[in-house]
């Protein structure tokens, strides 16, 4: 089957599917005109990506704004299990975008109440705000861990091989392992993303 092919029976299914007529007749009208399951397949996503599409943007605004079970004639063209499909794919989306503004937020020094306000809804919860905050400082905490670690390893080893050569002369070098240490913890606390 070529791409045109392909857009004709698409736009075809695709009215179908916004007529709510079940998947199994609009596979078997497909197969009828000599598509095989492979083909069939792939023109049913086409047409059910480009219904997403069309409605995402839509659902998404209603989702987050709490009114979508007000406005639930507004789809009434697209059958329950499509509706219901966009749905699920829009929580991870609105959880994620909520995740990343929280966290952008939090690191501009908003408070944490100011945030909740906002973006707390149905489907990015008090715990998942909470989630996103004590991911992050959790990564600060074992970034200035590492720092700390490395930088104190790094002096200690200096002062202890320094007080060693005074002490019992040049043969002593038995704390090169302690800077060697914390250089690699500071080279741990510059490599750890904190996103």
């Amino acid at each position: 089957m070529d791409y045109k092919e392909k857009v004709k029976y698409a736009d075809e299914v695709l009215i179908k599917l916004k007529g709510s007529e079940p998947k199994s007749e609009i596979e078997n009208y497909l197969a009828g005109n000599g598509l095989k399951k492979y083909d069939i397949d792939k023109v049913i996503f086409s047409a059910k990506k480009a219904l997403k599409l069309e409605y995402s943007s839509t659902i998404k605004e209603l989702m987050v704004a709490g009114t979508l079970g007000d406005n639930l004639d507004r789809f009434d063209d697209l059958s329950t299990d499509l509706f219901e499909e966009i749905q699920y794919e829009l929580i991870d989306d609105i959880v994620k975008e909520a995740g990343d503004t929280a966290l952008k937020r939090f690191k501009q020094g908003v408070e944490y109440e100011e945030i909740s306000q906002s973006l707390v809804n149905e489907y990015f919860t008090e715990d998942h705000l909470e989630e996103v905050i004590t991911q992050y400082e959790n990564k600060v905490g074992k970034k200035k861990r590492f720092k700390n670690r490395g930088w104190g390893a790094i002096i200690l080893g200096v002062a202890l091989t320094i007080i060693s050569k005074n002490l019992m002369g040049d043969s002593v070098v038995l704390f090169y392992g302690l800077v060697i240490y914390g250089i690699w913890n500071l080279f741990k606390s510059n490599a750890l993303e904190i996103s």
